[in-house]
């Protein structure tokens, strides 16, 4: 949600958190649309060094990603958040 507090509770009770930069299928399930919200991820990661993407588990949204995972692996490192969040002691929005 636009109005969540997740991410600042978070960060005021010293979590680690994140917080995402794009929403791939929030707007429509259409596969045009999904591709270009990846590579908006993309263009973002690369500005600022990480892009947080989330989606949800539509066939659709699964497709898209599977299919363009070749071309995010050779542009981007493709991690979980687990992964993000055990790597660093912090993560703020574009912090580092």
């Amino acid at each position: 949600s636009a109005a969540s507090v997740g991410y600042k509770t978070a960060k005021a009770l010293g979590l680690r958190s994140l917080e995402r930069d794009i929403f791939l299928d929030d707007a429509s399930r259409d596969p045009d649309y999904i591709r270009s919200q990846v590579l908006k991820m993309i263009a973002i990661s690369k500005k600022h060094g990480y892009a947080v993407g989330i989606c949800h588990p539509y066939d659709e949204t699964i497709t898209v990603i599977s299919g363009m995972m070749p071309e995010l692996q050779k542009q981007a490192q493709v991690i979980s958040v687990s992964e993000a969040l055990t790597d660093r002691k912090q993560f703020g929005k574009y912090s580092d």
